[in-house]
């Protein structure tokens, strides 16, 4: 293929089975697959990993579990689409988590314009995931209504009982519904925890958009220790960490107990032209546009060798086989390519994490090491933050990431 010639994602959709994947994920990065796992590692069951990444509309065998947003399915929703039979057959071979899109309704306010905005009915979330289809190893999680750090205790409380009720109208429903706990005072998040009884998986916001939002802005700190409040009250459960995607984010919370994470940084970093280099920072790779400053470092040789490597042993990376001068040139100037890259690299860098399985120990001292190396102490900084507030340790069974298509 030409460097110039125009380039698009059907001509690099692989037909590879699920068998050789998981053969592949074992070769190039030694994490355990099923055919591989020992029944116990560390002294606890091996749970093999998984990346959710979502709105991916094609068969990219990396991306062997897929998260879907299901916002533009509700009554109401700008540009409505129509809400697909076929769904579930068509991603057969994948994990999927369905998401239900109420934190975007709420704050986007993604309705008609004009219209005043309405709370969401969470029988029309169980319509659409009925409708769309799902299997029993599936996450279903609940509409919600997310409390915000500035409202009153009184308002908060009142979301996060709607937010009980919600969930009870749902799992009447459909059993295998996934809680969102909700709360920033103690008080509040063993409210949604003793009232929506023992369930062996729950979700919790991140919150971590709340930290750069131009008003009523959260401090970080606040927002690392309430996750550590609910990975400590919850810490034999899995529990999956929403809109936490970032790479080096998820890779701390699952070295403090944390089973899985979602967010949007791989796609939103592709479009400031960042691309992803696997244990390393990401480098600046985009043509036409002037900046002030750079969103991303300039590329080192090494840089380019990683991208040599993988277009030369991976036979996963969606485009594998490619020249470099071909893939250079694509991500310079399509951000489609970059994002596709990003989630490719993400994926590495949650392998690279289950090869910690039960060792959060090891996974803490890898990260420490990682990042004393870095320019920038940043993620160095809340590691050692948010290990300082957890008063036992956290067991990791399973790693997963979920990584969101839009910016929430």
């Amino acid at each position: 293929m030409n460097q110039l010639t125009p380039f698009t994602i059907d001509d690099w959709v692989d037909e590879w089975t699920c068998e050789a994947f998981e053969e592949h994920k074992r070769e190039v990065s030694g994490v355990l697959t099923a055919s591989t796992m020992p029944v116990m590692v560390h002294g606890k069951p091996y749970d093999p990993v998984t990346i959710y990444i979502s709105d991916l509309k094609k068969q990219f065998w990396f991306a062997d579990a897929l998260l879907f947003a299901v916002t533009a399915y509700y009554p109401g929703a700008k540009k409505r689409k129509k809400i697909p039979t076929d769904f579930r057959d068509i991603f057969d071979e994948k994990l999927i988590c369905y998401d239900s899109g109420g934190f975007s309704l709420l704050m986007q306010q993604q309705i008609k314009a004009g219209e005043k905005m309405k709370i969401p009915d969470p029988l029309d979330t169980v319509k659409i995931y009925k409708k769309m289809g799902y299997q029993d190893d599936d996450i279903l999680i609940q509409l919600d209504l997310p409390p915000e750090y500035y409202q009153t205790h009184k308002e908060r409380m009142e979301k996060i009982k709607t937010n009980v009720e919600f969930f009870e109208i749902m799992q009447s429903e459909i059993s295998i519904i996934t809680p969102v706990v909700h709360g920033w005072l103690e008080n509040e998040i063993d409210y949604t925890i003793d009232n929506i009884g023992q369930r062996d998986q729950y979700c919790v916001g991140s919150n971590l958009a709340l930290t750069v939002r131009p008003q009523k802005r959260v401090k970080m700190e606040l927002i690392l220790d309430r996750l550590v409040m609910v990975i400590q009250k919850l810490e034999d459960k899995r529990v999956m960490c929403l809109g936490a995607g970032n790479p080096n984010f998820a890779l701390i919370l699952f070295a403090l107990g944390f089973k899985a994470t979602d967010g949007c940084s791989w796609r939103r970093d592709a479009g400031f032209g960042r691309v992803y280099i696997f244990e390393d920072t990401p480098t600046f790779f985009r043509n036409g546009k002037k900046y002030k400053r750079l969103p991303a470092r300039q590329p080192r040789d090494s840089d380019y060798q990683f991208i040599k490597y993988l277009i030369s042993e991976h036979h996963y990376y969606p485009f594998f086989g490619m020249t470099f001068e071909e893939l250079s040139h694509l991500l310079a100037t399509k951000s489609s390519i970059r994002a596709l890259h990003n989630a490719y690299v993400t994926k590495m860098e949650e392998w690279k994490a289950n090869t910690f399985v039960n060792d959060p120990d090891g996974l803490i001292r890898y990260l420490r090491k990682r990042w004393a190396k870095a320019k920038s102490s940043y993620y160095l900084k809340i590691l050692n933050y948010m290990v300082k507030r957890i008063k036992r340790k956290q067991v990791q069974d399973n790693l997963d990431i979920y990584l969101k298509g839009k910016i929430t």
